[in-house]
């Protein structure tokens, strides 16, 4: 019971807060002209605050205790030297930990091999791969990236070669106007599918 209170206050409290907030700054716009304060002072206070709470979480989460020592590797550790090391799984040097970890950020190798388990019987489980979780969380986070880097146009002048060039790729399909890229298409996508995964499944 206790679990579920703090969970439906987790969600309270912020909706409650962007409510007052919204109201606030409607009613700001009818009584008072305040728009330097709402367009230009907000706006940067928000991001302050956004970029302090995210550090704040970090070094939280950071300094929170661990009583369990969990294995993260698995594969064969350096030992003897007539057993062969598995050099990214159990890497002793410093190019295998930056291969292991490119292929976490970049591949989510980890949620790649992600297994569910099912019991069929009472004596028997039955481990199964979940691949399309891996794919719809692969395909969101690329496309929310490639959005990301996409927009660096706003921001730059003159815009970065880089930054055409992946705009002219995504936009490949573009037809007419308003512009559809294809990310556009793949992030709803994926996005419908992981909500769904969680909701429905």
């Amino acid at each position: 019971m206790a679990n579920r209170i703090s969970s439906s206050a987790k969600i309270a409290y912020p909706l409650a807060a962007v409510t007052a907030i919204v109201l606030i700054i409607v009613a700001a716009f009818q009584v008072i002209s305040l728009h330097y304060a709402l367009l230009v002072v907000i706006p940067y206070i928000s991001t302050v605050f956004f970029i302090g709470g995210f550090i704040y979480r970090i070094v939280n989460w950071g300094n929170s205790p661990v009583p369990f020592n969990v294995p993260t590797v698995c594969g064969q550790g350096k030992s003897l030297d007539w057993i062969e090391q598995d050099k990214i799984e159990s890497s002793a040097g410093y190019i295998g930990v930056v291969v292991r970890m490119a292929m976490e950020i970049f591949l989510f190798r980890s949620l790649f091999r992600n297994s569910k388990v099912e019991q069929t019987s009472p004596q028997k489980l039955v481990y199964s791969g979940n691949r399309w979780l891996w794919l719809g969380g692969l395909a969101f986070h690329w496309s929310l990236l490639i959005m990301l880097f996409r927009h660096l146009r706003f921001f730059s002048e003159p815009v970065l070669p880089p930054v055409l060039w992946l705009t002219g790729v995504d936009g490949l399909l573009q037809l007419a106007l308003p512009a559809l890229y294809i990310t556009d298409f793949v992030i709803l996508i994926a996005l419908a599918y992981l909500f769904l995964r969680r909701v429905v499944f």
